[in-house]
């Protein structure tokens, strides 16, 4: 199929932004304005076509491993005004993470190392201890723009009611230029600086406002869509449910578990090849929206107060606007997106009666993964889980979804960990005709190798996945 890859790494970009926003405290669009400003350097320099594209998806993704990573490297990893930096004790971590990340993504050219030395000073002090000629450009094209935008460009906002129009954004310039000769030759080498003088000025500083970032950076870089293999779609599809799933352990691996039971789903239903291959990615995306969602929100571990409950709902209109940017993807993100509209109109957010199959397939998924893996912060037996979709017929979800669901679909894939009634714990190792009753492998059997078969032992059944 053909996807607009920078469009949603742009999407998700927002995403990660709102995760930075709540940990410490940035505002939003951070990632679209190192994108820009890196990509206004970059071609100042000649760089242009698929290098710019690549480049613009390492900025607008420098922080993908945003998720994984603890609070303290974040605020360890602050730079003041005065270019002074605080210690790092552990903020390799996340470039490592993040250049792990990014080798799913189809990029266009080699850029080996640019995520892995984004944090890497000019003059050896970071991290790694590589020095500005040992570090890919794109690295210290994306680390400048980075920490300048963090230090003074983050807060440039239009004032709607600011009388002095053509002035109000050199405070903003003259911070700039501060910062800059603090950290020239030190943090950030001459020639990124160099060229950054020679494109922004106090003149065209309003070009990283927060208002018309989006606008800028895509009038600069070609988006096209990309004709991708399936196996290429999975990758980037696992990619950006990494990020989603990782905001809080409590979603764990629900995001991929709903893509693959959707892709399969829709297959026994007819759907058709490319169909099934776009279920899968819009099962993957499905709650892009709840990184919006703060983790107090998202972790409760006791029941939501009405109050936070409307929150939450929240989450499904995110991924509506979230996804909303992608060229051609209008399908898929409503897909996604109305995952929580129900038959009766009691759903949300737009408490729709009529949708096309494709988001009933989305909405039974949903609903059945997140009752046995624990989504709701409490996993419950499978009978329980069925009993409560099949509950749902008419009022909640669509019959055929859910009877093609609970006859077709195999609940626990190979790989999966279990705990069984008998307190047991293993890994799922065949799957039998009947889709509750897989093989089992007892995790502490050694090499005895003890397997449960638990379509022949009828007293033994998954409690839940472990």
């Amino acid at each position: 199929m053909y996807l607009d890859i920078l469009g949603l790494i742009g999407a998700c970009s927002y995403a990660l932004d709102c995760v930075e926003a709540e940990l410490v405290h940035s505002t939003n669009k951070h990632s679209k304005r190192v994108a820009y400003m890196s990509v206004c350097i970059a071609m100042n320099m000649g760089i242009n076509d698929e290098s710019l594209q690549d480049l613009a998806a390492c900025a607008l993704m420098h922080d993908n491993a945003l998720t994984q990573y603890i609070k303290e490297e974040l605020h360890n990893n602050y730079i003041d005004i005065h270019g002074k930096q605080k210690q790092l004790p552990q903020v390799g971590q996340h470039c490592i993470l993040g250049e792990q990340n990014i080798k799913e993504l189809p990029f266009n050219t080699d850029v080996t190392n640019v995520i892995l030395y984004h944090h890497e000073n000019a003059d050896g002090s970071g991290i790694f201890g590589k020095k500005w000629n040992e570090i890919p450009l794109f690295s210290r094209i994306i680390h400048m723009c980075d920490i300048l935008d963090l230090a003074c460009c983050n807060s440039i906002n239009s004032d709607k009611h600011s009388k002095a129009v053509s002035n109000k954004y050199l405070p903003y310039w003259n911070k700039i230029q501060y910062f800059l000769e603090n950290v020239r030759g030190r943090l950030v080498d001459d020639e990124c600086i160099d060229s950054f003088l020679q494109v922004f000025s106090s003149d065209n500083i309003s070009e990283l406002d927060s208002d018309n970032i989006e606008n800028n950076l895509w009038s600069r870089v070609p988006r096209m869509n990309k004709e991708l293999s399936f196996m290429q779609l999975k990758q980037i599809a696992k990619f950006f449910a990494g990020i989603i799933d990782y905001k809080s352990p409590f979603t764990s691996t629900h995001s991929i578990g709903v893509a693959r039971i959707a892709e399969k789903l829709a297959r026994y239903m007819g759907l058709g090849e490319e169909t099934a291959q776009k279920m899968y990615l819009a099962g993957a995306l499905h709650d892009i929206g709840k990184v919006a969602i703060g983790n107090d929100i998202l972790e409760k571990p006791d029941k939501l107060t009405d109050e936070e409950y409307s929150v939450m709902k929240h989450h499904a209109a995110y991924t509506y606007y979230i996804l909303s940017d992608i060229n051609g993807f209008d399908e898929i993100r409503d897909w996604a997106a109305f995952h929580h509209e129900r038959l009766d109109g009691s759903g949300f957010p737009m408490r729709r009666r009529d949708f096309a199959m494709e988001c009933r397939i989305i909405q039974a998924c949903d609903a059945f993964d997140s009752y046995i893996t624990g989504m709701e912060c409490i996993r419950i037996p499978l009978q329980d889980a069925i009993g409560k979709i099949q509950e749902g017929i008419i009022h909640k979800y669509d019959r055929k979804v859910v009877e093609t669901l609970l006859s077709k679909i195999a609940y626990y894939p190979v790989g999966t960990a279990v705990k069984m009634s008998n307190q047991a714990e293993g890994i799922v190792v065949l799957q039998t005709e009947d889709p509750k009753c897989p093989v089992v492998l007892d995790f502490h059997s050694g090499e005895s190798e003890k397997k449960y078969n638990l379509m022949l032992q009828k007293d033994i059944s998954i409690l839940q996945i472990i």
